[in-house]
């Protein structure tokens, strides 16, 4: 009957050949992970950035400029769910609707207004660069320490690393 059975010493091989290859490969199924769950987070903003637009145009140029605001982003559908306010990295659980009262949203929305020289020069005077990312409240990070999501004013979203301050400062397009 020889053959027929795993002697221990082939089975132990065996199961640290198994061992290994999972701690090879679990590293790159989670970054592979992380890196579609950063795609979902990308397209949101990006539907964010198109209902933000719409939003100027009806109302004078403006945009939201406070929760209450934000909130009719979604009262008036402009966008459609609530899950597009979520990031699929962000810990808390997606919210059901938005309300003035209950915004429980994964981005921070400001109007960042820089010298468009100190970016881009030869373009001139004073622009507004960036509307929101994916970092809120100052400190809760989405996606790690690394970086996050950045939604500009022409509807583009882009991956920044975070300043030397830990935020987002010094954001250049």
């Amino acid at each position: 009957m020889k053959g027929k059975g795993f002697t221990l010493i082939e089975l132990v091989v065996v199961i640290s050949i198994v061992t290994t290859l999972a701690g090879i490969l679990l590293p790159a199924l989670v970054r592979a992970r992380e890196q579609g769950r950063r795609a979902v987070c990308m397209n949101n903003l990006h539907n964010i950035g198109i209902a933000l637009s719409m939003y100027q145009e009806d109302f004078d140029g403006f945009y939201p400029g406070n929760n209450v605001e934000y909130a009719q982003l979604y009262a008036k559908k402009y966008i459609e769910t609530a899950k597009t306010f979520w990031c699929p990295s962000d810990i808390d659980p997606p919210p059901e609707e938005i309300t003035p009262e209950n915004i429980n949203i994964s981005y921070n929305f400001r109007y960042e207004a820089k010298l468009m020289d100190s970016y881009l020069p030869g373009m001139g005077g004073a622009s507004t660069i960036w509307a929101g990312c994916d970092l809120t409240p100052i400190g809760k990070r989405n996606h790690g320490k690394d970086g996050g999501n950045v939604l500009f004013f022409d509807g583009s979203v882009r991956w920044h690393r975070f300043g030397p301050d830990g935020n987002y400062s010094g954001i250049i397009r």
